[in-house]
């Protein structure tokens, strides 16, 4: 299979089980698109030139022109299980300079959050190798950070855990405030039925 190459490579982590939902966070439905997937890959879309989607064993792909996919089939490990699988599929296809860590429970980060957080990658000082967004003061998603510290960083963690457990204090880490301007706060995550009532409540507003 040919390598593909990329600057920005959108991973969206969206294996969950979704265990109070009684169905993976993914298949959820969300109005304008065919699930929360579908919402994510079309929020990465415009600012990165590759996205890749780490799903459940048992989730129909979307469409190969618009994300390529892996499936992580030990998702009961946790979140770091889904990092490592999509480290291992970007190693052995891609090549990239910066990768993008989206949640897809989030539903309510937009494409011009991401849009924002790359302007600012492309601006950033010189040494800083991570950068995420404050919404609210609340450090958030897209996580934007070098290829090559990703692979480094990843590898340290396990279990139910992402990558904040290892952002604590780093000098290369810096944030940019992203204003809200009255809409649900993006670091809002469904996580239970009443996460998505809620959500859906919102957008009846």
């Amino acid at each position: 299979m040919a390598i593909r190459r990329h600057d920005i490579c959108a991973v969206i982590l969206a294996a969950g089980l979704g265990s109070r939902l009684g169905q993976p966070k993914a298949k959820l439905a969300w109005p304008g698109y065919q699930n929360l997937l579908d919402r994510a890959v079309k929020c990465a879309a415009p600012w990165a030139d590759g996205i890749l989607a780490v799903i459940p064993r048992n989730m129909k792909a979307p469409p190969k022109t618009q994300v390529r996919v892996v499936r992580n089939h030990d998702p009961y490990r946790g979140m770091a299980s889904s990092l490592k699988v999509a480290v291992d599929a970007l190693m052995a296809h891609y090549e990239v300079n910066t990768v993008a860590f989206m949640l897809v429970d989030q539903p309510f980060v937009q494409a011009d959050d991401g849009a924002f957080l790359v302007q600012c990658w492309k601006q950033r000082d010189p040494g800083v190798r991570i950068l995420r967004p404050l919404y609210d003061g609340v450090p958030g998603h897209p996580l934007l950070m070098e290829w090559s510290l990703a692979v480094e960083l990843v590898a340290r963690i396990e279990g139910d855990v992402g990558l904040s457990k290892v952002l604590k204090d780093r000098p290369d880490l810096a944030t940019v405030s992203r204003r809200i301007d009255g809409r649900p706060n993006p670091n809002f995550d469904v996580d239970s039925w009443s996460d998505y009532l809620l959500a859906m409540d919102w957008l009846k507003r």
